[in-house]
């Protein structure tokens, strides 16, 4: 009876021992590992595919040592890892879900506000759709020179901004854009002088008696001076110390009255606060 018992407790040494060492062997690395894992992946024999001595050395397992067999721990670890691939492929689908969601709604709300709009403004020149009045905030959209524009409002904070609808397609995007740039369908936009690019500023009218330093009038009284600059190199023109539009077609006009003695006007140019040109000149009357 003792060597039974010995020869029992001696094969479940051995069965132990075997258990630990298979488990031992599989903790090495392998290229076969699991993706961020130090096993392989997990494979279950499902209980019916099982054979009767598999059944019955699990249910052994189960009894005398009150834990799962080899075969059940990986079947349990498979399962989960499908649970876990199932749930992220669920939380995947739902935040592609999520933002197809948010594009399809941008498209629909952009091609109802796109639907039905006269489109009565254009883009000047190439340039950039803003989302904010200022040249560093973020880009909204690529603006080509004559691209279609709808005139919303002019910036509170900065005079040079205005707020437009840039048509892109079927789509409007929203944003703003600096006022040199827009320019009316209809508007007939005057060639500039082949010198402006080298004067930045050109008086067109009246004309000079001597180039930047004298005009000279009919009469006495209320002049208009226009002319041209090179909005390249200007953004802002002050006349006598007070800013003057640059208009979409670079033309700029200011009314200015000469006294019986003569009037001296002062033309400043400058880009981004920097000056750029300084015209000083006199208009008398004959």
């Amino acid at each position: 009876m003792n060597k039974t018992n010995n020869l029992i407790w001696i094969i479940k040494f051995l069965l132990i021992f075997f258990v630990l060492s298979s488990t031992t062997v599989k903790a090495h690395k392998s290229n076969t590992h699991a993706p961020g894992s130090h096993f392989d992946p997990a494979t279950c024999i499902k209980p019916e595919d099982r054979t009767p001595g598999q059944l019955k050395w699990d249910i052994y397992v189960n009894k005398q040592f009150h834990r799962l067999s080899k075969r059940q721990q990986e079947c349990a670890i498979y399962n989960i890892q499908r649970l876990e691939q199932g749930i992220k492929e669920v939380t995947e689908d739902l935040e592609n879900t999520k933002d197809e969601n948010a594009k399809l709604q941008k498209s629909l709300e952009n091609a109802a506000l796109c639907s039905d709009i006269n489109f009565n403004h254009k883009s000047k020149k190439g340039t950039k759709l803003f989302a904010k009045p200022n040249s560093k905030s973020s880009e909204v959209a690529d603006v080509k020179s004559g691209s279609d524009l709808l005139y919303i409002s002019d910036s509170s904070s900065k005079k040079k901004w205005s707020f437009v609808l840039l048509k892109n397609g079927e789509k409007c995007n929203p944003g703003y854009i600096q006022k040199e740039f827009i320019s009316k369908k209809n508007e007939v936009v005057q060639q500039a002088p082949k010198d402006v690019k080298a004067d930045l500023i050109s008086i067109t009218n009246p004309t000079w008696a001597k180039k930047e330093k004298l005009i000279i009038v009919s009469a006495s009284g209320f002049v208009t001076i226009k002319g041209f600059v090179d909005t390249n190199k200007i953004d802002q023109i002050i006349v006598n110390e007070k800013e003057r539009q640059i208009n979409n077609d670079d033309t700029f006009s200011f009314n200015i009255r000469v006294k019986d003695a003569g009037t001296e006007v002062r033309i400043v140019g400058n880009k981004q606060g920097d000056t750029k040109k300084t015209m000083t000149f006199l208009i008398k009357a004959k």
